[in-house]
């Protein structure tokens, strides 16, 4: 459980506890239009996460979020791009444009799962070959033995399982592929990655895998037949 507060505008405050609550590993405790009261309640109790506006009314949301000692983390809301570099040089988890589409705003809190999910902790999973991800609104265990490969849907990766139903997640390409070990999976494509041991066969520029075929793009043909050369023969 992820305990959480909110400082912003009425309208957004609702907004995000109405997102929020399609997870069930978020949790608001409390939510402020104002930066004073807020403090009082963040000076008195132990928090995770802080949702806030940079554009508070008598004080930017990143100085307030420095006036505290960083025993909790930060998302910034905001209208304009123009604080994003210092928001992360706060090593903010995430910075949302307003107004955020509910797609950007499932992405983030992928982001804050991801990062609440890596703390040690006695439940953490230490299996090497299991990573997290999201799809569906609810954290799912992968085991990396069984991805074949995986292929992009817009916003959107899919991962194809050996003799399993394939998961959507919402991330990017490269986030997932930097959660896979690096000697057993590669891009192959703006769109594709591919686990190596899963090939049957690559005939021109198409990999073959069961009865999916996979273009090798022009930029990352090289290193993918470096690679694949090394690892058959």
């Amino acid at each position: 459980m992820v305990d959480c507060v909110i400082i912003d505008e009425e309208q957004n405050i609702e907004r995000t506890q109405l997102l929020s609550e399609s997870f069930r590993f978020i949790n608001i405790v409390k939510s402020y239009t104002h930066s004073i009261e807020a403090a009082r309640y963040l000076r008195r109790n132990k928090i995770d996460l802080l949702f806030v506006n940079t554009d508070l009314p008598t004080i930017s949301g990143l100085d307030f979020y420095k006036s505290f000692d960083n025993s909790f983390r930060v998302v910034f809301f905001s209208r304009s791009k123009k604080n994003a570099c210092s928001a992360f040089d706060l090593d903010a988890i995430d910075y949302l444009l307003c107004p955020f589409t509910d797609a950007r705003f499932y992405q983030m809190v992928d982001k804050v799962d991801f990062f609440f999910s890596s703390r040690p902790s006695k439940q953490k999973i230490t299996n090497e070959f299991i990573i997290q991800v999201r799809s569906d609104h609810s954290t799912l265990n992968v085991d990396v033995r069984e991805i074949m490969f995986i292929e992009t849907l817009g916003d959107y990766v899919k991962i194809h399982l050996l003799r399993k139903k394939a998961i959507l997640s919402l991330m990017t390409l490269k986030s997932l592929i930097n959660k896979l070990p690096s000697d057993s999976f590669i891009r192959v494509h703006r769109s594709y990655a591919v686990s190596l041991k899963f090939i049957d066969l690559v005939r021109g520029k198409i990999i073959h895998i069961g009865t999916n075929e996979i273009p090798i793009g022009k930029s990352l043909e090289k290193e993918f037949f470096s690679k694949y050369v090394k690892e058959n023969f």
